[in-house]
């Protein structure tokens, strides 16, 4: 791999963003340095190296202390980001993502193959808001499971459906078992728009 520094680039030419997902992949794909000693007041539009990779360029960019999400998703030892809809980073574990969720394990194997030369943790796009995903990370991480009995029903059931799309067996069973405390109708409806028939057999 080939580091090019921004300041070697044509003067007055713009680093943007290139996303090297193929078009038929609903996730992108990025790669992202340490965070540079004098942040830029471009934020994210700001680049201090560019990574090339055969002929294709992929710049880094500055990362954003405050799109950082909070504790334990914001190590710099983490191999892997993921990115909320609304744009929070979570620093994460490749691996225990991978055990968490086949899909993600799938997402993961295509960035794998679509990046072939090394570089700094890659980024992948998640379809859920910060809150969703913070939640369902709490879920899968080995730590302690954050308390359900504060969250609204419409949190709940909207964590409920992501677990359902990612296909990840703990944070669903952990979130019916909640769900069926309060609102088993609500458990069995989510169940059946997600064709979850044993689960909407518990409701």
């Amino acid at each position: 791999m080939a580091l090019v520094s921004a300041d070697e680039s044509p003067k007055g030419s713009p680093l943007d963003w290139y996303d090297v997902a193929a078009p038929d992949r609903p996730f992108s794909i990025h790669a992202s340095p340490p965070p540079s000693r004098h942040p830029s007041p471009l934020s994210h539009n700001s680049f201090s190296t560019q990574l090339t990779c055969g002929d294709r360029v992929i710049p880094s960019p500055i990362p954003d202390d405050t799109s950082l999400a909070p504790h334990p998703f914001n190590k710099a030892t983490a191999d892997l980001v993921l990115r909320s809809r609304n744009g929070l980073n979570f620093r994460v574990r490749s691996q225990i993502i991978i055990e968490a969720s086949p899909i993600l394990d799938t997402k993961l194997s295509d960035l794998q193959r679509s990046i072939q030369c090394g570089g700094s943790a890659p980024i992948l796009d998640i379809a859920a808001d910060s809150s969703t995903l913070e939640l369902l990370l709490r879920l899968c991480y080995p730590i302690v499971n954050p308390p359900l009995n504060d969250l609204s029903l419409d949190r709940l059931e909207t964590t409920l459906r992501a677990a359902f799309e990612y296909e990840m067996e703990l944070p669903v069973q952990v979130l019916v078992e909640e769900l069926l405390r309060r609102d088993a109708m609500l458990v069995w409806c989510v169940a059946c728009r997600n064709d979850q028939e044993d689960v909407a057999r518990r409701a």
